[in-house]
């Protein structure tokens, strides 16, 4: 092959013309074959006249010589001829693309030569070159051995003294910025490799590396940015490095984040820095009080005017100081301690509401809204009715960004705060729907106020459940007003979302719309699919399956076939991904509907289904370098390679998983691909769990699948497959129940196997909060529905406790930092301790008591722990509340640990929050009417602390609790109560305000005390008849406690007609009516 030919074939490619450059394209793929192209591509690197072409060749070169197996196979003279000429060209290029281009050919032999020594002139090279009095030697130098160090790290590692020795001099070169830039490469590249050794030496370092970035962002931001990477490798990699200068780095972000004379990348990577460091080391902010020098910079920042103001956009703009901040905010409202956070920023947020200048309102609403999430409990204990009013007030300010920024505010607080939000609806819903009623006008004035008002409306609605009920005809007039009207797809996309939100709320009290709903959702439809339309189809089909799911089983029968066959007609003429999930979605909601009737059409779905789960669709490479996007290129590669002999493959296997693409420098997977994945997951389990026996021939693939998807790359994927799995063990176990089949026990003992391991492993490793919780979750589901399967291996049982254990301890991966015990802790941490602690009482009720018994000593002491007076109203609540319920399933077994329970438990007592309060008297009662001698001795001291509790309380709950905990030991220990002290309070308590579970407890007491004639119960016959005739047939009673009710009153009708007439006569005519309907 001639130089020129192979030249000839590189300069078509660059010919405006598709036919020569596919011509071309053919050529080159077969010369790729032919081994003698290294010489002659070494040829046209070093000599050919056009520079691209010359660099085309280093690209090409580069390709042919990445993986290990191929520069194996080549000759030693072709090897050492060709170090030679990258040497030389190095030196002779004038073009710094091609020399760069070099550098990195260099840098592929680098990593195949050097860990053997192999190339000793390119580190006599480059240490010559580095050193030299020339600027632009000592800049090729540097390129180069920055990314030799990026190919070859861990092969530089012996030489990292030396090298950092170097760095020193280099970060110092005042005739050339290039060289500190590849000096800072070069740290970024070796930082995983620093070892002990050279921590200190990385440290002398820090501060001339910030100098420098200092003063290089103020002509190079693009560069400033891609040198601010050190920080980020050194937080995942050495923190130690960063330590002593931690303050000084935050510090030096903040200068940059809060400069606008910088431009919006370089601002944003300095607060991306702030981000990961509150993620990944929250207690270094907390300890080294940084907390509140962040906030005085962020909340000034999100105060400025942006240029999306005048559209009032606060959507999803990652390259945006102001919408950045707010996201900041939101990482340390979810990572730090809401003692830490809150106070301050509410100064701020007081100070901003009350300007004239409307962004600083916004700000205000905006902080409100993002810190809403992480800090839930603390803002609603101490900050809510303040919050409302003024969100109240901020959705009628005059300024458009003003309301916006308010109605997003009440939207997250609608999805967070629950359920104290939802006290206010006849505050806040009358608001809504006035600007509901004025959604033609608000579109045309500005759009982004109807999808924020849209927002505010559907969480509000969803989450207030029973009590949207009166509110129902007015809204649903309103939306299908707005269906009826002229308005565009996007508006009526927000008004069909509405109605999904309003059906999860009022269920089956929605079925007078049904029928208009119905045929505005049958018309979007059954519409050619269109760009335009496309959106509105996909909240259609999603919100025709909440309503197959929540109008009731009976009513939407007769719909459930023909709408299978339309999510079949729109998975075989539409191809989107959107759209293939909502359709999933309604199968899986169908699938409540028609059951084991689903089981003709499930060959189809599973096969779309799994199409989903397998596909590659969406996935985008990105490339280190631009020219490696080159189509051409990415068809390159040696025939050869697909005819490896066996030994070949396993001796080079290592090597090639991470050579096999070294040009790749990530993938990612659009959004809406993701999301399908993740819907296709949470259907197959949906679907496995209410077909239940006809769904079996299709378990095992679905199975399968899902379980690839536990380590998928994202999240919410990886969440959506451990809930599926857990749906689908299960099921199973279901089955197995009702069928004892061999193929379901054996099915199900597999599916145990796989799933448990991978949910432990996940649990112990899994580095995002979310999806631990979620494997949390799910082990209690299965636990809850499975429990004998699960305990059938006791390494299961072993297993669990174990990753419950190091839960409460902070010792999971996800947890980031151990937490010392006067550490305050983030909300976040909170919720995931209560997950693992949620499993507790299940295990024990699916062990039982005795067994259980040695693991809840192990437990115990952290549960005590987090009720120590320093722990948060949070921690203290959840501690009670796993105690009493585990208590209540250990039963007897509970005697040993009385003497540990029962002072802690009364201490709690005396706690300030009515929530903690009631949950350590709950936890009282359970444990007097669990145990056995050992607590019945204990009886007077419960009395007492009981007493003094009641004599002081005022809230309703607390005194909820008191009743039903007297209550309990009475029933457990008569003889250990006196009754003409005790029942007295207990008549007094009635009726039940707001524990209304207890009525069961509180009236089997009565009954008890009645049937064994008590004087006291007698001689209050009177009030006892008033306080039946305000619960009998309440329907927040339960059927339980109804029918305990009825029987004792039908028994106080037969025994004591005459006093049971005299009450009634005095009752108001509803209630004596009650009464008389129930005896009769």
């Amino acid at each position: 092959m001639a130089s020129s030919s192979l030249g000839d074939i590189l300069s078509n490619l660059l010919v405006p013309d598709n036919k020569i450059i596919q011509q071309a394209t053919s050529e080159l793929r077969q010369v790729f074959q032919n081994p003698a192209i290294i010489p002659e591509l070494c040829g046209v690197i070093s000599s050919h006249q056009n520079e691209q072409i010359r660099q085309y060749a280093t690209v090409i070169l580069r390709r042919k010589i990445t993986k290990k197996r191929q520069w194996l196979k080549m000759s030693a003279d072709v090897t050492c001829s060709m170090k030679q000429m990258l040497l030389q060209s190095l030196f002779q290029e004038q073009n710094k693309t091609v020399q760069k281009g070099i550098a990195q050919v260099m840098g592929v032999i680098a990593k195949h030569e050097l860990p053997q020594n192999n190339w000793p002139d390119l580190l006599k090279v480059l240490n010559d070159l580095t050193s030299s009095k020339a600027a632009h030697e000592r800049e090729i130098g540097m390129c180069v051995l920055s990314i030799v160090a990026s190919a070859a790290a861990k092969a530089l590692q012996p030489h990292l003294g030396s090298l950092l020795t170097l760095f020193e001099i280099t970060l110092h070169d005042s005739e050339s910025k290039l060289v500190q830039f590849y000096t800072v490469q070069a740290m970024t590249s070796l930082v995983d490799y620093a070892g002990s050794d050279n921590v200190k030496h990385y440290q002398r370092l820090v501060p001339q590396v910030l100098d420098f970035i200092r003063g290089l962002s103020a002509n190079d931001e693009d560069s400033a940015c891609e040198a601010m990477e050190l920080f980020d490798e050194l937080l995942q990699s050495d923190v130690s490095i960063l330590v002593p200068h931690l303050t000084y780095v935050v510090q030096f972000c903040l200068e940059l984040a809060s400069n606008n004379l910088l431009g919006d990348s370089i601002r944003v990577k300095a607060m991306s820095f702030i981000s990961s460091l509150t993620r990944l080391k929250r207690k270094a902010i907390v300890k080294q009080k940084l907390v509140l020098p962040i906030l005085e910079i962020l909340f000034p920042i999100l105060c400025s005017p942006t240029d999306s103001d005048e559209e009032d956009e606060f959507e999803e703009q990652s390259n945006n100081p102001n919408y950045y901040a707010a996201q900041v905010i939101d990482t340390m409202a979810l990572h730090l301690p809401p003692e830490r956070i809150i106070p301050p920023l509410m100064k701020m947020v007081e100070k901003a509401l009350q300007s004239d200048n409307p962004h600083n309102r916004k700000a205000a609403y905006i902080t409100m809204a993002v810190t809403a999430e992480g800090c839930g409990d603390h803002i609603r204990n101490n900050y809510l009715p303040v919050m409302v009013e003024c969100v109240y007030k901020g959705m009628s300010d005059q300024q458009h960004v003003v309301r916006g920024a308010a109605l997003f505010a009440l939207g997250q607080f609608a999805e967070h705060l629950q359920p104290s939000i939802s006290k206010y609806h006849s505050q806040l819903l009358p608001v809504l729907f006035e600007a509901l009623a004025r959604i033609n006008e608000a579109t045309k004035k500005n759009s982004s106020i109807v999808i924020k008002m849209f927002y505010a409306l559907e969480t509000f609605c969803e989450n207030l459940e029973k009590g949207l009920l009166p509110y129902l005809p007015m809204l649903l007039d309103r939306i299908l007003l707005i269906l009826n009207s002229n308005v565009d797809n996007g508006i009526k996309e927000l008004a069909v979302s509405a109605i999904g939100a309003t059906a999860n709320a009022a269920k089956e009290a929605l079925l007078p719309y049904f029928p208009a709903i119905l045929e505005k959702l049958k018309h979007y439809l059954t519409a050619s699919h269109t760009p335009e339309n496309a959106e509105l189809q996909t909240q259609a089909l999603d919100t025709l399956g909440v309503l197959a799911r929540t109008i009731g089983r009976d009513n939407f029968a007769p719909l459930a076939e023909e709408c299978v066959q339309l999510g079949f007609d729109l998975l075989n003429t539409v191809n989107d991904p959107d759209l293939r999930r909502c359709t999933y979605g309604l199968f899986a909601s169908l699938s409540s509907v028609m059951k084991e009737q689903m089981q003709q059409y499930l060959p189809n779905m599973i096969k779309y289904m799994i199409n989903s789960l397998k596909s590659t669709d969406g996935v985008k490479a990105r490339y280190e370098e631009e020219e490696d996007r080159v189509l051409v290129f990415d068809s390159l590669d040696d025939e050869e390679d697909e005819e490896k002999s066996e030994e070949d493959i396993t001796e080079c296997y290592q090597d090639e998983d991470d050579e096999e693409h070294e040009d790749i420098k990530g993938l990612s997977v659009e959004n809406a691909f993701l999301e399908e994945k993740e819907d296709t997951c949470n259907s197959l389990g949906d679907m496995a769990e209410n077909i239940g026996a006809a769904f079996m021939p299709y378990l095992e693939e679905c199975f399968e699948e899902v379980l690839l998807m536990v380590d998928y790359p994202a999240a919410n994927v990886r969440k959506a497959a451990v809930t599926s799995l857990g749906q689908m063990c299960c099921m199973l176990y279901g089955v197995y129940e009702q069928t004892q089949s061999l193929e379901a026990k054996t099915s199900l003992l597999k599916a145990l196997e796989l799933c448990i391991s991978n949910f432990l492993r996940i649990v112990q490793e899994e580095e995002d909060l979310l999806v631990v919780m979620a494997t949390l979750e799910t082990i209690e589901m299965m636990l809850s529905k499975s429990g004998p399967a699960f305990i059938v291996d006791q390494k299961y049982v072993d297993g669990v406790m174990t990753a419950v254990k190091a839960v409460m301890e902070s010792k999971v991966t996800c947890q980031c930092e151990e937490e010392d015990e006067e550490d305050l802790q983030a909300e976040y941490d909170g919720m995931l301790i209560e997950y693992a602690g949620d499993i507790i009482p299940v295990m024990a009720k699916a062990v039982g008591g005795v067994n259980f018994s040695p693991y809840f000593a192990a437990i115990l002491p952290l549960l005590l722990d987090k009720l120590k007076k320093n722990r948060t109203v949070a921690e203290k609540s959840f501690a009670a509340g796993v105690l009493a319920e585990t208590i209540k399933v250990l039963g007897v077994a509970v005697d040993p640990f009385v003497d540990h329970l029962l002072p802690a438990l009364t201490h709690v007592l005396r706690e300030e929050h009515g929530e903690v309060r009631s949950n350590a008297v709950f936890a009282l009662g359970v444990l007097a009417a669990s145990g056995d001698t050992a607590v019945f001795v204990h009886y007077p001291t419960i009395l007492q602390a009981l007493s003094t509790a009641f004599v002081s309380e005022k809230e309703p709950l607390v005194l909820d609790n008191i009743c039903a905990a007297l209550c309990r030991m009475i029933m457990a220990n008569p003889a250990g109560v006196p009754f003409d002290k005790v029942v007295p309070v207990i008549i007094m308590c009635l009726p039940l305000r707001e524990d209304m579970e207890e009525n069961i407890t509180v009236f089997k007491c009565i009954s008890q005390l009645y049937a064994g004639n008590c004087s006291v119960i007698i001689s209050n016959l009177s009030q006892l008849i008033h306080i039946i005739a305000q619960v009998i047939g309440m329907e927040a009673i339960a059927k339980e406690a109804q029918e305990t009710i009825v029987l004792l009153l039908r028994n106080i009708a037969e025994q004591h007609a005459e006093e049971l007439h005299r009450s009634v006569v005095t009752l108001p005519v509803e209630l004596a009516t009650r009464l008389q309907t129930a005896i009769s």
